[in-house]
């Protein structure tokens, strides 16, 4: 497996800690300081002070916890090959019991780029995400047979939706797919 940034991901997209909901709250709170100031609105400037502090806490802890969780070593568990048509194989993320604070849950984003003939590619997407505790289970289920790069990208985020925080950059490791099992030969096989 491979572990680096993408070219195409500068620092700032990589640090920024908000979501889109994130960053339009973060403008909505910054508009209501000016405006509260400017017209000596306290209640404007409460609110304001209010939903800054509450970003700027939800991030730090969130920046937190990514810096302690790329310390660890997180581990993929990918399958040699697997069947098309079939989600009983996939991958296992594991965090080394490891558990996020509370309000935080670790989000893992498997981008699939299968090779289905000389020059076709499938593209699919799974998403999941856990306290820490345990494993994460991301079924691998292709359409069509053919060889699979798998991308995993990793980031702590809040359950408001307001913030996140990436750590490990990204890890990458190739599987295979195998044609899909007749009926009766699946019967034999179960």
């Amino acid at each position: 497996m491979r572990e680096d940034r993408s070219p195409k991901e500068s620092l700032v997209f990589y640090y920024f800690p908000f979501t889109l909901s994130g960053t339009f709250l973060l403008g909505v709170a910054l508009y209501f300081l000016g405006r509260g100031y400017a017209e000596k609105n306290f209640t404007a400037l409460f609110l304001s002070f209010t939903a800054l502090t509450v970003l700027l806490v939800l991030a730090v802890i969130g920046r937190i916890q990514a810096v302690r969780f790329g310390r660890r070593d997180v581990s993929l568990v990918v399958p040699p090959y697997t069947y098309a048509e079939r989600s009983d194989r996939g991958i296992h993320v594991d965090t080394g019991n490891a558990k996020s604070f509370l309000f935080y849950r670790i989000h893992a984003h498997l981008f699939i780029r299968e090779k289905v003939g000389t020059a076709s590619f499938v593209r699919l997407y799974r998403e999941g995400s856990f306290t820490g505790e345990g494993t994460l289970f991301l079924p691998l289920q292709f359409p069509l047979s053919g060889y699979g790069t798998l991308t995993v990208r990793f980031r702590i985020g809040d359950i408001f939706g307001l913030t996140r925080s990436r750590f490990h950059n990204h890890m990458e490791s190739k599987t295979v797919s195998l044609p899909a099992l007749l009926p009766d030969k699946l019967a034999e096989v179960q």
